[in-house]
């Protein structure tokens, strides 16, 4: 579920294209990968869930269960995650 606005700026696409790491509430490295398309795939998993919006500063998603997870971004790069279900937000690094 892409609005327009996802549509028409290739730029704000592009700022959250990319692979990160992260370290899970177990302390246990993660790995998160955003397609062209803004699929999302962690651990080479694909995350089912579809866009709720995107902006300069947060892709929000909402997975198939209804929750939300959102890659906040600063200075044009994603620097975390936030899982809702787990109620956590995650630092990422590259």
């Amino acid at each position: 579920m892409q609005s327009t606005q996802v549509k028409k700026s290739p730029n704000l696409i592009n700022q959250y294209v990319g692979q990160w790491k992260f370290k899970d509430q177990t302390q246990s490295v993660r790995g998160l990968q955003v397609s062209k398309g803004l699929n999302v795939m962690i651990d080479d998993y694909p995350l089912e869930a579809k866009i709720r919006s995107i902006n300069s500063t947060k892709l929000s998603l909402i997975d198939r269960y209804g929750f939300l997870i959102n890659i906040y971004s600063k200075n044009r790069k994603p620097s975390s995650i936030f899982d809702e279900s787990m109620g956590k937000t995650y630092r990422l690094y590259q």
